[in-house]
């Protein structure tokens, strides 16, 4: 069973005492909607503006998107979807990416997705516009800190 939490803004340094997590920061000025997606589909969370939700890190047998809308139906009505993506084989490598389904819907807001501060983690940074889809590994251990509307 997986367990996503919400926090509000403060609570991002107490991340960094679990196991590896999925962080998605929402520094944008209005909601967005989060679903976690491994072989099953979580609950989709209303994330609202400078407000964390977080998730440990999981095999789901095949790979885990955890899938961020402006929408709380895009996922099941062909709204733009942005995908962080991720393979975790734990204390061995994490494998991840970013793309997009059905269009853009964070136009002229950069997104960047971090690893845990100190490790030498490959970042992902769009610029007001999706970026080119590459995979990047990284062996060992790491949380993925995904942000919208990142200054």
């Amino acid at each position: 069973m997986r367990f996503s939490t919400i926090f509000g803004g403060l609570a991002l340094a107490a991340t960094g005492l679990a196991a590896p997590s999925v962080v998605v920061h929402n520094n944008c000025d209005f909601d967005i909607f989060v679903t976690s997606v491994g072989t099953s589909v979580g609950n989709t969370t209303k994330v609202q503006p400078d407000t964390l939700w977080t998730e440990e890190e999981y095999f789901s047998g095949t790979g885990t998107a955890i899938k961020i809308a402006r929408s709380a139906t895009a996922l099941w009505t062909a709204k733009p979807v942005l995908h962080l993506s991720y393979t975790y084989d734990q204390g061995k490598s994490l494998y991840y990416d970013l793309s997009t389904v059905y269009g853009f819907d964070f136009d002229n807001q950069n997104i960047t997705v971090k690893g845990d501060e100190g490790k030498d983690v490959t970042p992902i940074e769009w610029f007001g516009t999706p970026g080119p889809i590459h995979t990047f590994a990284y062996i060992g251990e790491t949380g993925l800190h995904l942000e919208t509307c990142a200054a």
